[in-house]
């Protein structure tokens, strides 16, 4: 029997499942996935058949606490999303106190890299959810 693995939080809802249904001893199971997409290395302008890249935009995570007996906590989020803006940002108009340490200007530039993790309030589409956020 092939399993079909369509999202990282419905394959860790799965394997929860799966723990506590086969193995009555087991009142709690937590499982973590991350996702990384991979691109075909380039085989002198085709795509190798079997050489990849990392290429991530952002590392996709799902994590899932199960409780027997309770319904399951889904949490998703994205990790390791650089961002950066090298023109036209401005840090301007900000609330300053005795910790601020960079002065106003117009001419900054913004590096940064973004971790988030949020916590569904139920079962629904997590493809389009978690393309929502990303972008």
């Amino acid at each position: 029997m092939a399993i079909i693995i369509e999202t990282a939080e419905q394959f860790a809802l799965d394997i929860c499942q799966n723990h506590l249904d086969e193995y009555e001893q087991v009142i709690n199971c937590v499982v973590y996935i991350e996702e990384v997409p991979w691109r075909r290395m380039d085989n002198l302008g085709s795509e190798h058949n079997h050489a990849f890249l990392s290429s991530p935009e952002a590392i996709r995570f799902a994590e899932v606490e199960h409780d027997r007996d309770e319904t399951p906590k889904i949490y998703a989020g994205l990790k390791d999303m650089r961002i950066i803006k090298t023109t036209q940002f401005q840090f301007l108009g900000f609330f300053m106190d005795d910790y601020t340490s960079l002065p106003e200007s117009d001419k900054w530039l913004l590096s940064t890299e973004v971790w988030l993790k949020w916590l569904y309030s139920e079962n629904t589409d997590f493809d389009k959810t978690w393309e929502s956020v990303k972008i």
